[in-house]
């Protein structure tokens, strides 16, 4: 018999759902005006002919070298035009939205399901769960759980015990 199987423990595997996720990259390089900057123009074209359709779910992340001059209004108005209920949509490399996917995730929770639970936020993570990630999550999840622990089910820290 399995008796972490059988605990009764909800783990939360902050890095499974990373890596479950389909991140796809929106990158605006190509069209820079002279590699330097983005103009209107050329965005809104792109825009147009830019399928979102072809994405099902996941995550766009919107990749412009930092040295590139880049109006304010990039970002808004390339949310304005590609945003859905489908995906989420962030900025910078990577690994910046790895990490802001994981702050929208963490903000969807549902007390629902968590509710008197006892919860482990699984540990043995690599750089894309911060330790700032991993403390909104506790922060969002204190107020409903039972009991919450870190590490793995065989072995955990408790964290909070309600009295």
């Amino acid at each position: 018999m399995n008796r972490v199987a059988n605990s009764g423990l909800i783990t939360i595997d902050l890095q499974s759902i990373v890596d479950d996720s389909v991140f796809t990259q929106l990158d605006l390089k190509p069209i820079l005006w002279q590699g330097l900057a983005l103009r209107e123009k050329d965005l809104k074209d792109f825009l147009q002919q830019w399928d979102s359709q072809e994405i099902s779910e996941g995550v766009i992340w919107i990749d412009l070298p930092e040295d590139v001059i880049v109006p304010q209004w990039t970002h808004l108005l390339i949310q304005s035009k590609i945003s859905s209920p489908k995906f989420f949509v962030t900025k910078g490399p990577l690994l910046n939205a790895q990490k802001e996917f994981l702050r929208h995730w963490i903000q969807s929770i549902k007390e629902e399901h968590y509710k008197d639970q006892r919860v482990v936020i699984k540990g043995c993570t690599d750089e894309r769960v911060s330790a700032e990630i991993q403390m909104q999550l506790v922060a969002k999840l204190l107020p409903w759980v039972k009991s919450l622990m870190f590490g793995e089910p065989c072995s955990t820290v408790p964290l909070y015990k309600r009295p």
